[in-house]
C-alpha cells in the first residue's frame, strides 16, 4: 500500500482512552478520509460513507 503510513502504536493506546479528544482528533484527521473512501469502495453511497466515517471516529468505546 503506497501511500499509507502505518499507524503510530502510541496513537492507538491513546484512542483507548475516550476522554483523551486530542488522540481521537489525530485519529479523524488521520483516517477519516480513508474510511470514506474505502466505504465508497464498497459501494456505500457517499452520505452513509460519511456516516460510517463520523460513527467511526466518534466511537469511544
Amino acid at each position: 500500500m503506497t501511500g499509507i503510513s502505518l499507524t503510530r502504536p502510541s496513537l492507538l493506546s491513546r484512542v483507548r482512552n475516550p476522554d483523551d479528544h486530542d488522540a481521537w482528533r489525530e485519529f479523524e484527521s488521520r483516517y477519516g478520509d480513508l474510511i470514506t473512501r474505502y466505504c465508497r469502495s464498497l459501494r456505500l453511497q457517499h452520505s452513509d460513507a460519511e456516516d460510517v466515517q463520523q460513527f467511526s471516529c466518534s466511537c469511544r468505546i
